[in-house]
Protein backbone atom coordinates (compact mmCIF):
# COMPACT_ATOMS: atom_id res chain seq x y z
CA UNK A 1 0.00 0.00 0.00
CA UNK A 2 1.25 3.14 -1.10
CA UNK A 3 1.37 6.69 1.19
CA UNK A 4 0.40 10.05 -0.54
CA UNK A 5 4.45 10.70 -0.33
CA UNK A 6 4.71 8.19 -2.59
CA UNK A 7 3.14 9.46 -5.06
CA UNK A 8 3.89 13.07 -4.83
CA UNK A 9 7.68 11.74 -5.33
CA UNK A 10 6.66 9.50 -8.50
CA UNK A 11 4.53 12.47 -10.19
CA UNK A 12 7.56 14.95 -9.58
CA UNK A 13 9.88 12.42 -11.36
CA UNK A 14 7.94 11.94 -13.92
CA UNK A 15 7.29 15.58 -14.59
CA UNK A 16 11.24 16.30 -13.94
CA UNK A 17 11.42 13.34 -16.74
CA UNK A 18 9.20 14.86 -19.19
CA UNK A 19 10.91 18.59 -19.03
CA UNK A 20 14.71 16.88 -18.79
CA UNK A 21 13.24 14.90 -22.26
CA UNK A 22 11.78 17.89 -24.17
CA UNK A 23 14.82 20.67 -22.69
CA UNK A 24 17.19 18.13 -24.63
CA UNK A 25 15.55 17.99 -28.15
CA UNK A 26 16.29 20.72 -31.09
CA UNK A 27 13.14 22.51 -32.14
CA UNK A 28 11.03 21.92 -34.67
CA UNK A 29 11.96 22.82 -37.87
CA UNK A 30 16.14 23.29 -36.36
CA UNK A 31 18.40 21.66 -38.40
CA UNK A 32 20.62 19.31 -36.51
CA UNK A 33 24.71 20.53 -35.39
CA UNK A 34 26.57 18.53 -38.12
CA UNK A 35 30.42 17.35 -37.32
CA UNK A 36 33.48 19.40 -38.66
CA UNK A 37 35.69 17.09 -40.31
CA UNK A 38 39.04 16.58 -38.64
CA UNK A 39 42.19 18.41 -39.72
CA UNK A 40 44.33 15.33 -40.50
CA UNK A 41 46.27 16.91 -43.78
CA UNK A 42 45.66 14.89 -46.21
CA UNK A 43 42.65 15.00 -48.62
CA UNK A 44 40.59 11.69 -47.43
CA UNK A 45 39.40 13.26 -44.46
CA UNK A 46 40.70 9.68 -42.70
CA UNK A 47 41.10 9.28 -39.01
CA UNK A 48 44.65 9.25 -37.74
CA UNK A 49 45.67 6.57 -35.92
CA UNK A 50 45.26 7.16 -32.08
CA UNK A 51 49.19 5.53 -32.09
CA UNK A 52 50.55 8.96 -33.75
CA UNK A 53 49.29 10.92 -30.42
CA UNK A 54 51.60 8.78 -28.16
CA UNK A 55 55.27 10.89 -27.72
CA UNK A 56 57.74 9.18 -28.88
CA UNK A 57 59.33 8.05 -25.65
CA UNK A 58 62.94 9.09 -23.82
CA UNK A 59 65.17 6.66 -25.63
CA UNK A 60 65.64 6.22 -29.62
CA UNK A 61 64.79 3.14 -31.29
CA UNK A 62 68.42 1.96 -31.45
CA UNK A 63 68.73 2.64 -27.98
CA UNK A 64 66.16 0.60 -26.93
CA UNK A 65 67.23 -2.49 -28.76
CA UNK A 66 70.59 -1.72 -27.00
CA UNK A 67 68.98 -2.23 -23.72
CA UNK A 68 67.16 1.07 -22.37
CA UNK A 69 63.93 -0.79 -22.30
CA UNK A 70 65.21 -2.41 -19.23
CA UNK A 71 65.06 0.98 -17.58
CA UNK A 72 61.67 1.40 -18.31
CA UNK A 73 60.72 -1.91 -16.44
CA UNK A 74 63.01 -0.35 -13.61
CA UNK A 75 60.44 2.89 -13.56
CA UNK A 76 57.27 0.64 -13.26
CA UNK A 77 58.77 -1.59 -10.64
CA UNK A 78 59.42 1.29 -8.47
CA UNK A 79 56.17 2.74 -8.82
CA UNK A 80 54.40 -0.53 -8.17
CA UNK A 81 56.86 -0.48 -4.86
CA UNK A 82 55.40 2.76 -4.40
CA UNK A 83 52.10 2.61 -4.78
CA UNK A 84 52.61 -0.63 -2.39
CA UNK A 85 53.95 1.29 -0.25
CA UNK A 86 51.54 4.14 0.26
CA UNK A 87 48.59 1.39 0.44
CA UNK A 88 50.41 -0.51 3.22
CA UNK A 89 50.99 3.07 4.73
CA UNK A 90 48.04 4.89 4.65
CA UNK A 91 45.47 3.58 2.58
CA UNK A 92 45.13 0.00 4.62
CA UNK A 93 44.97 1.78 8.64
CA UNK A 94 42.89 4.27 7.27
CA UNK A 95 40.12 1.85 6.01
CA UNK A 96 40.57 0.00 9.24
CA UNK A 97 39.40 3.08 11.74
CA UNK A 98 36.67 3.93 9.24
CA UNK A 99 35.44 0.61 10.07
CA UNK A 100 35.63 0.19 13.59
CA UNK A 101 34.18 4.09 13.58
CA UNK A 102 31.76 2.38 11.64
CA UNK A 103 31.18 -0.75 13.47
CA UNK A 104 30.85 1.38 17.22
CA UNK A 105 28.14 3.80 15.65
CA UNK A 106 26.40 0.54 14.39
CA UNK A 107 26.77 -1.20 18.21
CA UNK A 108 25.42 1.69 19.80
CA UNK A 109 22.62 2.05 17.15
CA UNK A 110 21.47 -1.80 18.30
CA UNK A 111 21.88 -1.43 21.58
CA UNK A 112 19.73 2.12 21.33
CA UNK A 113 17.10 -0.27 19.80
CA UNK A 114 17.27 -3.21 22.48
CA UNK A 115 17.58 -0.69 25.48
Amino acid sequence: MQTKGGFTWARRTLLLCIIWATAHRPLPGASLPQRLPRATGNGTQCVVSPSSEFPEGFFTKQERADGGIIIYFLIILYMFMAVSIVCDEYFLPSLEIISECKLENSLRTFQKIVS
